[in-house]
């Protein structure tokens, strides 16, 4: 059938190419095959094989084969699509890439969406906000979809691979490389197989690789980096994201995870609440979002009292009643994955477990969920950075590092551990705002003489922008 004969040539095209735009081509295309139209029914299980055999590479390649086993199950279940892609489509194509983004909800569930090339974020929020049956503004969305980098092996090239087994077994052959490749170009990995039969196992990778900034250009900007101000000279580049951040509105998806994967980054999308206040009720999303906040570190807790109470409010939720009696019955309920990463170095689990344990014993954790939630809740309320979106900068007048924390009130900075305000702005106080791809820039209302005592002071210009921050997320 002609379907079976396009999608032997696609992959024909997609395996084992040492040209990598000819590939990124390639998968592109099986990208837009797989929406359309599937293979026959004798076709469809070799296809499948193939794409499953790619879906572990690093970096987009990966991302395509999963995205086409999605749409390809869709295809051959439904069959071939009326809607055939305008030109406009095919060209977005060429623009950014189609993703199988992975959203991570506050319930621990990975959901896997396809997104195509010019879907934004506002369209995706949408989509999980109905999966997950949750009511929002729709003109003023409360909630959003962050983004946080993971790091991911560097995908390897046949050439770099080859090289590195023959540098280790027989580094007279390195100079015949290209050769044995152009030789082997249809199945590179018979040749593997039979050099590690010949030879002996693969050997290892170099692990020491190039350190690298989160971003080298903020994932949003489609722009140059502009002179700013006089600030056009070489400059350090500024702190890379520690946390997830939300990401805007009009934001493509496909332009976010093709820059992280440039940089050898793997992004993760997370599904949660980005506007927040101390009036909102206790609500199990609240909840789950402040255990996730708390268990990673973005709500900062260094007391051990309230370190201990929030664990043994987070093992006991929907335990039913049944309390624990044994620290070896806390680390059952999951003790270790509610207690931060810090506190875990400065005491032992068991110790941990036991501080816990008194608390249940004592009566001072409650066994409903609405007051476990409530209680856990309140707590976090209390802190000063509670509903926070936090960013980070460098400030132009001082050169130095900053947290900047975003929440309904205003724009904040925060010190280095995120735990004190250090200066606050008021939304009210800010004049204009704006970014570039390199600097969000303020105009703000002029400071009185107790706030110019500050630490963080102001730009003396006469170009009506006092606070200038270089930072790698100046539009988010």
């Amino acid at each position: 059938a002609m379907t079976d004969e396009i999608y032997i040539q696609i992959a024909k095209h997609c395996n084992g190419n040492l040209k990598s735009a000819s590939e990124d081509k390639a998968w592109l295309l099986m990208c837009m095959c797989t929406k359309i139209f599937p293979p026959t029914k004798e076709f469809a299980p070799y296809l499948v094989n193939f794409l499953i055999t790619h879906k572990n590479a690093a970096g987009l390649i990966g991302n395509y084969a999963r995205l086409c086993i999605v749409q390809l199950d869709a295809t051959i279940e439904l069959g071939p699509t009326w809607f055939k892609p305008n030109l406009d489509e095919i060209t977005s194509y060429n623009k950014r890439p189609p993703i199988l983004a992975t959203i991570h909800t506050l319930e621990g569930k990975p959901i896997d969406y396809p997104v195509t090339p010019e879907m934004r974020v506002a369209q995706v929020l949408d989509l999980v906000r109905r999966k997950e049956r949750i009511e929002d503004n729709l003109d003023h969305p409360t909630w959003g979809i962050y983004v946080i980098a993971e790091e991911q092996r560097k995908r390897e090239t046949p050439r770099e691979r080859l090289i590195r087994f023959y540098k280790h077994y027989n580094p007279s052959k390195i100079s015949h490389v290209d050769l044995f490749l152009d030789h082997w170009k249809d199945n590179p990995e018979e040749l593997f197989e039979k050099l590690v039969f010949k030879y002996g196992p693969e050997p290892d990778r170099d692990q020491k690789e190039e350190e690298k900034g989160m971003l080298s250009l903020p994932i949003t900007a489609a722009m140059n980096a502009v002179k700013f101000l006089g600030f056009g000279q070489k400059r350090e580049q500024p702190p890379p994201p520690e946390t997830p951040w939300p990401l805007p509105w009009w934001t493509h998806l496909g332009d976010v995870y093709f820059r992280m994967t440039k940089q050898n980054k793997l992004p993760r999308f997370v599904f949660k609440k980005r506007l927040i206040t101390r009036k909102d009720p206790a609500d199990k999303w609240l909840y789950l979002q402040c255990v996730d906040d708390i268990r990673m570190g973005y709500l900062p807790v260094h007391e051990a009292t309230k370190v201990s109470t929030l664990a043994a409010l987070a093992t006991q939720y929907g335990q039913n009643g049944n309390k624990a009696q044994t620290v070896a019955e806390l680390k059952g309920m999951g003790l270790e994955k509610y207690i931060p990463d810090k506190s875990l170095k400065e005491l032992p689990i068991d110790e941990w477990g036991n501080m816990c344990l008194d608390l249940i014993k004592k009566g001072d954790i409650p066994t409903s969920k609405e007051k476990i939630q409530e209680q856990f809740v309140n707590i976090c309320k209390q802190m000063q950075v509670f509903g926070m979106n936090y960013f980070y900068a460098r400030h132009a007048a001082s050169d130095k590092n900053y947290v900047i924390a975003v929440d309904v009130d205003g724009i904040h900075v925060l010190d280095p551990q995120r735990t004190k305000v250090n200066r606050s702005f008021g939304f009210a106080s800010i004049r204009k705002f704006g970014a570039t791809a390199e600097y969000f820039w303020m105009n703000i209302d002029e400071p009185n003489k107790a706030q110019q005592k500050s630490k963080f002071q102001f730009l003396s210009s006469n170009t009506g922008i006092n606070v200038l921050l270089y930072t790698l997320q100046s539009w988010e």
